[in-house]
């Protein structure tokens, strides 16, 4: 009867542990997306941090080069768009090349394997390489992340394949398919400029 207990006892044990850790694994999920907030249960303790990440990457103060303070959101928003024109505008002086004794060290491919990458690409790889995409990776500037394309890729696969297959094939993408957007994130506490 005790070794029964025992077995019992570690039977529970295990099964809780196991579902411990599967809200666990949900509630960080949940801490990293913005719909939280609309109303979605959740623990205190992850939405304090929630709460703390918002309030770390806000930008309240910043110094620019000439050395006025700036703290409203406007001029901030200003500055960083100055300083982000600048970098994005200039171009580098030289290029460098690549350099033949290197690559020649390099593995080279087989006949065979530059005959492959010149295959067209399949619905097969395009499809494989979407489901390959981890699910809670970012939204991206519509606002979905990559679950919504999953979930919605029998309605536009079509056009997805399409799309994906004149880029292989014609070198262009659809200029909004490009679109980025640059998120500003304080690597250190309390920026002093947009530098």
């Amino acid at each position: 009867m005790h070794s029964y207990l025992l077995e019992l006892e570690k039977k529970i044990l295990h099964e809780l542990e196991k579902w411990s850790n599967i809200e666990e694994n949900v509630l960080r999920q949940k801490s990293r997306a913005k719909w939280i907030q609309l109303g979605d249960g959740n623990n205190h303790y992850f939405s304090a941090i929630i709460k703390e990440r918002v309030h770390k990457k806000q930008i309240l103060e910043l110094t620019s080069p000439t050395g006025t303070v700036l703290s409203g959101q406007r001029e901030i928003r200003e500055e960083i768009l100055l300083v982000y024109k600048s970098l994005m505008g200039s171009a580098a002086t030289t290029l460098p090349i690549v350099n033949n004794d290197i690559m020649k060290r390099g593995l080279v491919l087989s006949h065979q394997q530059g005959l492959n990458i010149c295959n067209p690409v399949t619905e097969e790889e395009i499809y494989s390489s979407l489901m390959s995409i981890s699910d809670d990776k970012a939204p991206g500037v519509e606002g979905f992340n990559d679950v919504f394309d999953k979930k919605s890729c029998s309605l536009v696969q079509e056009e997805v394949f399409q799309a994906i297959g004149k880029f292989f094939t014609r070198g262009n993408m659809h200029k909004d398919i490009n679109c980025t957007s640059i998120t500003l994130v304080p690597k250190i506490a309390s920026p002093t400029s947009a530098k």
